[in-house]
């Protein structure tokens, strides 16, 4: 039995009085978190440059628990209705491109790809410092029990 995917439609109010529509399967405030770290990390996004200019947005939930196979056409309808395709608002296309009943990254890379990245990294040496980093993130932590049978089986 496939689990049902539902997902949230909100928009993002700046203070120019212009507005980015967006949906999510993760949930609005998480998204909203997604934009914040993309802001950070100086994505040129025009909705990004907007929160780099006027602060950040004020976040209007305009409807949650929509089932996944509409939550894309109703984002569409909702960029239409408010208007807030550019210049009239912060979104960059009409929509989202992500096909219905396609959700997450779908992205694969192909075969000769992943050879070359496997040439590329075979006898790869990380320096003391990042194995040193690396050690410290897991200290305390407890490995869960079905991890360490999968572990001890391989």
């Amino acid at each position: 039995m496939t689990k049902k995917i539902f997902g949230d439609l909100y928009r993002l109010e700046f203070a120019d009085g212009k507005s980015y529509i967006g949906a999510s399967i993760g949930g609005a405030e998480k998204r909203y978190r997604g934009h914040k770290q993309q802001v950070l990390r100086n994505s040129s996004a025009p909705v990004h440059e907007a929160w780099k200019r006027f602060g950040p947005p004020k976040l209007v939930i305009l409807k949650r628990k929509i089932p996944g196979e509409k939550l894309w056409l109703a984002e569409k309808e909702a960029i239409k209705k408010h208007n807030t395709q550019l210049p009239n608002g912060y979104n960059y296309q009409s929509g989202s491109e992500i096909p219905p009943g396609s959700f997450g990254n779908t992205f694969q890379h192909t075969k000769e790809t992943k050879i070359k990245i496997s040439k590329t990294n075979t006898g790869r040496k990380h320096s003391e410092e990042t194995r040193r980093q690396a050690s410290l993130s897991h200290s305390g932590k407890t490995i869960p029990k079905h991890q360490r049978l999968k572990i001890s089986r391989s």
